[in-house]
């Protein structure tokens, strides 16, 4: 009797030490790594209309967290051989459900690199006064970041919400940059 019970006790143990911890509360609701896995490498063809995706007055976007990184005065910063993933939101206010968004990477000589953001939903930003009237529909981001595919650097992130020529670029409320050592 004695070695089942310990058994049993060991087995419940182990199984507990490899549950996974629910998602921390700025993430969006969903949690886990989007369908690419725990990074994601950059879009390989970027259409025409994402490079020219102008400003866009209707559009709100914010960055929570990058996982892992330091962040500082000089925004974040990671190592090259991370694989991470960016956390946040973004709102067309003309439209309840929300489009494909994409993160971009603009590094010093002004080439962009893309990466697909996965979205979900975000209740503290649908119910949030801000977007009474729209109640957005799957506000939050989460956007996988392969970055053992970039060159070290410093790179300013903004979003490109939306497909095709309607899509806007909504930039953080403050120059976000992220350092790739």
């Amino acid at each position: 009797m004695r070695p089942i019970l310990f058994t049993l006790v060991a087995a419940l143990i182990l199984s507990a030490c490899g549950r996974a911890e629910g998602p921390a509360s700025m993430e969006p609701n969903q949690g886990g790594r989007g369908p690419e896995g725990p990074g994601a490498a950059p879009m390989v063809a970027v259409p025409d209309w994402m490079q020219q995706a102008k400003m866009a007055p209707g559009q709100a976007c914010y960055l929570d967290i990058i996982e892992g990184a330091r962040h500082g005065a000089d925004g974040w910063s990671l190592p090259r051989t991370a694989s991470t993933r960016a956390v946040g939101w973004a709102v067309d206010g003309s439209v309840v459900q929300q489009p494909d968004a994409y993160l971009e990477l603009r590094n010093e000589a002004g080439a962009s690199i893309y990466f697909k953001a996965v979205r979900s939903e975000r209740p503290d930003v649908s119910d949030s006064p801000r977007f009474a009237e729209t109640r957005p529909v799957n506000a939050g981001l989460t956007v996988p970041l392969e970055l053992v595919t970039l060159a070290p650097g410093r790179y300013v992130l903004s979003l490109v919400v939306g497909d095709g020529p309607s899509a806007g670029r909504c930039a953080f409320e403050a120059e976000t940059v992220l350092s790739i050592q």
